[in-house]
């Protein structure tokens, strides 16, 4: 058996007791590698799939192809006692609500809502209460990715209520930033919004910058504040591994289109923008976040007065899509093919 990784400084209680135990027996069953991601603020040793998306730090197709990997490694009766030395999380729970963050942006959400609620089954069925909250995190990011306000509302509402029944105060923390998306994308922006900012600084890390800058960024804008939204996309495009990898790095560029457009810059900037998120959306095999570029380019070709060339760019995106037709994103492009066609 090659090198087992030491165990991470921030292990401690029944994790670091459980170390020495586990690690070799996760190891050699290949659900935990060496980390070579570097130090990062609240990263987890992750089995081998997990450890190389890092949670969401890839793009949509390694994220799905990495986690199935997971997913057929683990066996409930053989590897549930491993959740406490995984992180502190059942690694099969994991795998599957990481798997739904990556089906989603892929253009696949009827699937990545099945994938999630079998990462709530599990977690339930081992009545582990970190393995709980993980799944309704990885809830929380999918209704986040789906724009799905209501669904982001009991998430974080039912993220809360755990961390809090549990003394697991990072889980709190991300319970809030969901509510407060939801919130800020309702009636009451402002407060929506001062509670992801609250939230955003000692939840986030390197790994999780760009998602969780993205909707904040959108908050921000909402209540008026572009210079700061840009400011902050400009940040978050600076972290990771650079402004062309990550799984929601294509949303990234978009905001800062739409953003650009806002304050009257250039057209020729803000179309850069919007061209660099739908190359990168393509590239990345994230149809969900394509389908989204496309629109915001087909809404400025309107504005211009070039209605068939957004047509003609935004009709086969759309009809690539075989599900996920109650989604904000579909109903708004075919809200605006329809307006385009007229």
């Amino acid at each position: 058996m090659t090198h087992v990784p030491r165990r991470q400084e921030y292990l401690t209680g029944y994790a670091r007791e459980a170390w020495l135990e586990l690690a070799p027996e996760l190891h050699k069953l290949n659900l935990l590698t060496v980390l070579d991601l570097g130090p990062v603020p609240g990263d987890r040793p992750h089995s081998a799939p997990m450890r190389r998306i890092s949670s969401i730090a890839c793009d949509a197709i390694v994220t799905s192809e990495a986690t199935e990997e997971g997913i057929r490694h683990y066996d409930t009766k053989r590897h549930a006692h491993l959740a406490d030395a995984f992180g502190g999380h059942d690694p099969g729970a994991c795998a599957l609500g990481i798997h739904s963050l990556g089906l989603a942006p892929r253009g696949l959400p009827d699937q990545a809502r099945r994938t999630l609620e079998k990462a709530f089954a599990l977690a339930e069925l081992l009545s582990h209460p970190p393995s709980i909250c993980f799944a309704h995190r990885h809830g929380g990011f999918l209704c986040m990715i789906l724009r799905d306000r209501d669904g982001g509302e009991r998430m974080g509402e039912r993220l809360v209520a755990l961390a809090e029944k549990f003394d697991l105060p990072y889980f709190r923390r991300l319970g809030r930033y969901s509510m407060g998306w939801a919130k800020a994308r309702g009636l009451t922006l402002s407060d929506g919004l001062a509670l992801m900012e609250e939230a955003f600084a000692p939840s986030v890390n390197e790994l999780l910058y760009k998602f969780l800058a993205a909707a904040l960024v959108e908050a921000r804008f909402d209540a008026g504040r572009v210079t700061d939204a840009l400011a902050l996309v400009d940040h978050a495009l600076d972290t990771g591994e650079g402004p062309a990898n990550g799984l929601y790095v294509p949303e990234i560029h978009r905001l800062r289109g739409v953003f650009l457009k806002s304050l009257g810059s250039p057209a020729e900037e803000i179309e850069s923008a919007l061209r660099t998120a739908l190359k990168l959306a393509e590239e990345q095999g994230a149809f969900l976040l394509k389908l989204r570029a496309a629109t915001s380019l087909a809404r400025l070709w309107r504005d211009q007065g070039k209605s068939q060339q957004g047509r003609e760019l935004l009709a086969p995106v759309y009809g690539w899509f075989t599900e996920g037709f109650d989604t904000l994103d579909l109903q708004e492009a075919k809200a605006l093919l329809d307006e385009l066609t007229s």
